[in-house]
């Protein structure tokens, strides 16, 4: 038990001391990168190596986001839509849903208005090339079928 545990002091006691060897390792690079910027341009060394730590941010979140997006392209090309897709269910496990049934209700026909037909006047109809109904022997048109126009 006891040797468990001093074991496990050991390991985080190692992996501290490696934690501080890289920060410091990486302090002294930037810095020196910042010294030779500040040879160069005229800013101050803590300046420089600001600079330097935004670039390097930069180049990594840039290479975060290609990485992620090659990923993505690459999920896009085997399986179709992303969308359709949960990332945590495997295939296996998902059960097929049946599909919605058809709807049972149907729209009522469209009625149309109707239209009752024209009644069929009794009496025959003059027209204007006819002869005159009142016998004078002239046209409907020149004779009475004037006064009605």
């Amino acid at each position: 038990m006891i040797r468990a545990l001093l074991s496990t002091v050991l390991l985080f006691g190692i992996i501290i001391l490696l934690l501080i060897v890289a920060a410091a390792v990486v302090a002294a690079l930037v810095l020196g990168l910042g010294w030779g910027l500040s040879l160069v341009f005229p800013v101050s060394i803590m300046e420089a190596a600001i600079v330097i730590l935004c670039v390097a941010g930069g180049v990594i979140f840039y290479a975060g986001v290609n990485v992620a997006a090659s990923a993505l392209a690459d999920a896009w090309r085997e399986g179709g839509a992303l969308a359709d897709v949960d990332w945590w269910e495997d295939e296996e496990d998902r059960e097929e849903e049946p599909p919605p049934p058809p709807p049972t209700w149907r729209r009522p026909p469209i009625q149309l208005p109707t239209v009752a037909p024209r009644a069929a006047s009794a009496e025959k109809q003059t027209r204007p090339d006819d002869l005159c109904p009142c016998g004078s022997g002239r046209k409907y048109k020149n004779c009475c079928g004037k006064k009605k126009r």
